[in-house]
């Protein structure tokens, strides 16, 4: 089969924009919360001091921890969750994956920060306690300790409740993308295929390498994806 000229450099390009992945999770391979968090195997942290649970669930309207499926996402419920990919600065960074609300009146986040996660991006979501499309923030960190629980940055872009047409607790999971340039600072993030934000942190934040996931009651967190790009 002959690929037209102008569909195959469309394809090269795409190809090469990315260069490297970083991080890929897709919450596939678990059977539990066990084999999520085995560290002997190179896998994810978890902080669940605050009453929390993670498993890999089947994502209906109203999972539990206990529900597995072969397809599964992560479900976080009051913690973190945070693994470690090989350090980027000074680089163009994506960071994309798709993430929902198991219930009302909560805020969760999935975040871009250093190994010592003191200093980092997170894309914030929180809704109200009724079926609601909620707010969206971009959050920059940086302190002197790992980030508590109850942190929530500073917002560098807020996409408002008008702008935000995902339902926060009805399927399927909102998609999103996050582009960070380390040189300039600028930054973009696009929900579900649209562009919602952009702007530019005048001090960008270097040698980020861990992903942290934060849930709040019930998130849902799939297909997460950091790669860096030419």
């Amino acid at each position: 089969m002959k690929i037209a000229p102008l569909l195959l450099a469309a394809t090269l390009t795409a190809q090469a924009a990315l260069a490297e992945t970083l991080l890929e999770e897709r919450f596939e391979n678990y059977g539990n919360e066990e084999e999520i968090v085995a560290s002997e195997h190179g896998k994810w942290v978890s902080d669940q001091s605050d009453g929390g649970c993670i498993a890999p669930v089947l994502v209906t309207k109203d999972s539990q921890c206990i529900q597995l499926s072969a397809t599964p996402s992560g479900q976080i419920r009051n913690g973190f969750l945070w693994k470690s990919f090989p350090a980027v600065s000074q680089s163009k960074v994506r960071l994309t994956f798709r993430m929902l609300h198991n219930e009302g009146g909560a805020g969760q986040y999935v975040g871009l920060f250093n190994a010592a996660r003191t200093a980092g991006y997170a894309i914030w979501w929180t809704a109200g306690d009724a079926p609601t499309t909620g707010v969206v923030k971009v959050l920059r960190f940086e302190g002197s300790n790992p980030i508590p629980w109850s942190d929530r940055g500073t917002e560098i872009a807020v996409v408002r409740a008008g702008s935000m047409t995902h339902d926060s607790q009805n399927l399927p999971l909102a998609a999103f993308d996050f582009f960070l340039d380390q040189k300039t600072g600028e930054f973009r993030l696009a929900i579900d295929g649209q562009d919602k934000a952009e702007g530019r942190d005048g001090s960008p934040i270097q040698a980020l390498s861990t992903v942290v996931l934060k849930g709040n009651k019930g998130a849902f967190f799939d297909d997460i994806v950091v790669a860096t790009e030419n």
